[in-house]
């Protein structure tokens, strides 16, 4: 895992990369994680995104979100899909937003009508696949998340 944080004042980003892809992920807001997916995923991800989820929001108390960039996302091994699925299954009751984009309606419907048909988390999860609409919720949740951290806005 490389770990970049060009100054104090900047958030900090991670970057995990395989023979057939790349995972950057990053807060782009003290509770706001952002996961960016290029090529290929395989099982060694997880322990990657748990780690980054440990160090950054695992033991966060405000309100957290989790925006997951899939469009460059060219396939995933099932071990990938397995854990990614087990690691889901325990942050999403913990976050106010997990949102997913991805290309195609087609695999936005599947996830969706999946996540019903197995009892997955619905109501803090959602699948989009339009840009300018995954777009504008993360910048909803930055901004939430800013206020939310801010100590002025209390008073």
């Amino acid at each position: 895992m490389r770990e970049s944080n060009a100054s104090a004042s900047e958030l900090p980003s991670f970057v995990h990369q395989s023979e057939r892809g790349e995972l950057r992920m990053w807060l782009a807001a003290p509770t706001v994680l952002v996961f960016k997916y290029k090529g290929y995923s395989d099982g060694g991800y997880i322990p990657f995104v748990e780690d980054v989820w440990t160090r950054t929001l695992a033991s966060q108390t405000r309100p957290t979100y989790v925006f997951v960039d899939c469009e460059d996302q060219t396939g995933y091994a099932p071990a990938f899909r397995a854990g990614i699925e087990q690691w889901a299954k325990r942050v999403v009751p913990t976050t106010h937003t997990y949102c997913l984009f991805v290309k195609s309606r087609l695999v936005a419907m599947g996830i969706t009508l999946a996540r019903l048909a197995v009892g997955g988390p619905v109501e803090r999860a959602e699948v989009v696949s339009n840009r300018n609409a995954f777009r504008s919720k993360l910048e909803t949740a930055v901004r939430r998340s800013f206020y939310e951290n801010d100590p002025q806005s209390k008073t």
